[in-house]
């Protein structure tokens, strides 16, 4: 009877082991700020966001990226900013898609060099991905 609870036990742990791999990260989900729709309408009057987060950025101190889909695109959106109130900072877009549907300057040629390899770009876009 030892011996089954044994297997019982090794058996419920490895399943959630497994279970865990499939799930997004919770901690990467606490970094998310839904982006506020002044923002939103701020950064481009055209997009009409399903899903809109921000997350500051580890590599620089106020810095946020800003991930938002649009409701009639599978594409997402990414700008980058030192504010989340609109009007308060600078905003630059941080990939093609947000070039295409807003009038800010692509901030991958600037001197700060927005990036999708910045882990605040990737978890932005996994918050509008999975709905935080």
């Amino acid at each position: 009877m030892v011996l089954k609870t044994k297997h019982s036990t090794i058996f419920i742990v490895s399943m959630l082991i497994l279970l865990s791999w499939g799930m997004p990260k919770s901690h990467a989900n606490d970094r998310c700020i839904e982006a506020s729709s002044e923002l939103i309408h701020g950064i481009s009057d055209k997009l009409i966001a399903k899903n809109a987060y921000a997350v500051q950025s580890n590599n620089h101190e106020k810095v946020y990226y800003i991930a938002a889909k649009s409701i009639n695109s599978s594409k997402t959106g990414v700008w980058v900013s030192n504010a989340l109130e609109y009007g308060k900072g600078m905003i630059f877009s941080a990939n093609d898609t947000a070039l295409k549907i807003s009038p800010w300057g692509d901030g991958r040629t600037t001197k700060f060099k927005a990036s999708d390899k910045d882990s605040a770009f990737l978890t932005a876009v996994n918050c509008v991905e999975i709905g935080k």
